[in-house]
């Protein structure tokens, strides 16, 4: 997972690969979903960017990384009310660090 993840600025089907090799061996592992969702979405791939990102939430659905990158997704797709429930949410409903909450903020203004 950590390999794949340094690897996404430098090649995105490496990055790809070492990730579906993480997801194999621990398919739980919120952090690789949600990285892999990122690239996803970065390499225009929305529908399983949003596959991905679900996935990370459901295994840890208060993470406030998770739950904005989702909403960037959402706001992205024209889908703005769903995008600031979730935007609301870190900024509400989580404990997250300043830099979230910052975050959030930031995408409520965009």
């Amino acid at each position: 997972m950590l390999r794949g993840e340094k690897r996404v600025d430098r090649s995105y089907s490496a990055a790809l690969t070492d990730l579906a090799i993480a997801l194999n061996l621990d398919g739980k592992n919120s952090r690789a979903h949600w990285v892999r969702a990122k690239l996803l979405h970065k390499v225009g791939r929305a529908s399983g960017a949003m596959e991905a990102i679900e996935a990370a939430l459901k295994i840890d659905p208060k993470a406030a990384d998770y739950l904005l990158t989702r909403a960037e997704f959402l706001a992205d797709e024209g889908l703005h009310d769903a995008a600031l429930a979730d935007n609301s949410t870190v900024l509400e409903g989580t404990k997250s660090l300043p830099l979230y909450q910052a975050r959030a903020w930031c995408q409520r203004g965009d």
